[in-house]
């Protein structure tokens, strides 16, 4: 996208009256991370302070008070955020289905001399969204390729501090995850406005599990999304 055409959906976006109302509430570090992103939206040729999750602003502010060297982190789905948390934590373990997303997140780590991340390749499933692999799997074939998903690198038995669930199957993979989190550690999932992941509400307020919902502006678009996360009991 060219500058003049960035420069315009930012005018849009910042003339849309909830858009706006949102932008407000960022803070200023926030605010300008935001414009940024905007400006330099390709992974594997972004510079690494133009490197953010594809999650809300608000919640990107709290995990980078909550991050730190010490940590373990695994993800469903690897992206802008696997280099995010590779400055950040010890180690980065990332389950991903798409060759594209592997081979731009190597890329990016190559470029910034990261070396902190294991990228597990799952190829289990047809399709790209949750929809086409349910209706291009045998339904007696698809719990089994969902559960060696979910659990895809568990052999390992590391716990870990944090789990981000940003993928299909996502009640599914926040329900597995449960037992490879280390107590007091966080669960992080995305979009979780959406109605289909009331599952996983549903079952985090019956084990008594706190949370936070932080709903705003996500760096690279013009929109916004809500990101939830869980802190496991100690």
């Amino acid at each position: 996208m060219s500058l003049l055409n960035r420069t315009r959906n930012l005018a849009s976006f910042l003339n849309w009256p909830r858009m706006k109302a949102a932008f407000g509430l960022l803070s200023s570090d926030a605010r300008h991370a935001w414009i940024r992103t905007v400006n330099n939206s390709h992974l594997g040729e972004a510079p690494l302070e133009s490197i953010y999750p594809w999650f809300s602003f608000p919640s990107i502010d709290y995990l980078s008070k909550l991050a730190s060297s010490d940590m373990r982190v695994l993800e469903f789905g690897c992206g802008y955020s696997t280099v995010w948390w590779a400055q950040r934590t010890s180690w980065v373990t990332s389950i991903e289905r798409s060759p594209h997303w592997i081979a731009e997140v190597r890329r990016a780590l190559t470029k910034h001399a990261m070396s902190n991340v294991e990228l597990i390749p799952f190829s289990g499933f047809r399709g790209t969204t949750e929809e086409e692999i349910k209706a291009g799997c045998d339904p007696l074939q698809l719990e089994p390729h969902v559960h060696r998903y979910v659990r895809a690198g568990q052999a390992k038995t590391v716990l870990y501090d944090v789990i981000v669930v940003d993928d299909v199957f996502r009640n599914e993979a926040a329900s597995a995850a449960i037992v490879r989190l280390k107590p007091g550690g966080v669960l992080v999932l995305d979009d979780s406005e959406r109605e289909r992941y009331r599952p996983t509400f549903d079952l985090f307020e019956r084990m008594g599990w706190s949370f936070a919902s932080f709903y705003g502006a996500t760096p690279y678009h013009f929109h916004e999304k809500q990101t939830t996360i869980w802190h496991k009991p100690m």
